[in-house]
């Protein structure tokens, strides 16, 4: 249906109900799955060189993890992990969806809302306005 699907995932485990939501998708349409895994960077100051705020073990960790839940479902997936500072990751995850000709991109949001969006940024409200293909957000409701 979709062929490829791009699903972000974030390290601080807000994405796994849209993992669990692309899984029984993906197993009925038998498309490809493309998991995006951006590991932060963070800039001091400007033009001063990024950091890395999120460990790369961890970063490859998770991305495995994840893969493996993919596997465990029997549903084709490979992995990318990238970099990027945080008020990027939006923008890496449209250039993956844009490069693997993805038909859906598929993202969590934590649901802080508008205002929370507009002052500390929202990779969701990013990769909506972004996206040329369909875009599926997975709201966490865990904390409510």
């Amino acid at each position: 249906m979709y062929n490829t699907i791009v699903v972000g995932i974030d390290e601080d485990g807000h994405s796994a109900d849209v993992v669990t939501a692309v899984i029984e998708l993906a197993k009925l349409t038998r498309d490809n799955v493309v998991v995006v895994h951006v590991q932060t960077l963070g800039a001091p100051s400007p033009g001063a060189a990024p950091y890395v705020v999120e460990d790369s073990g961890q970063a490859q960790a998770l991305l495995d993890k994840t893969l493996s839940l993919f596997a465990d479902a029997g549903v084709s997936a490979s992995g990318q992990l990238q970099r990027s500072t945080v008020d990027k990751v939006g923008d890496v995850i449209l250039e993956v969806a844009k490069a693997q000709d993805a038909g859906l991109i598929a993202v969590g949001s934590r649901g802080h809302g508008e205002v929370y969006g507009a002052l500390f940024g929202s990779t969701a409200h990013r990769v909506i306005h972004g996206a040329v293909v369909p875009v599926l957000v997975h709201r966490d409701t865990r904390d409510e």
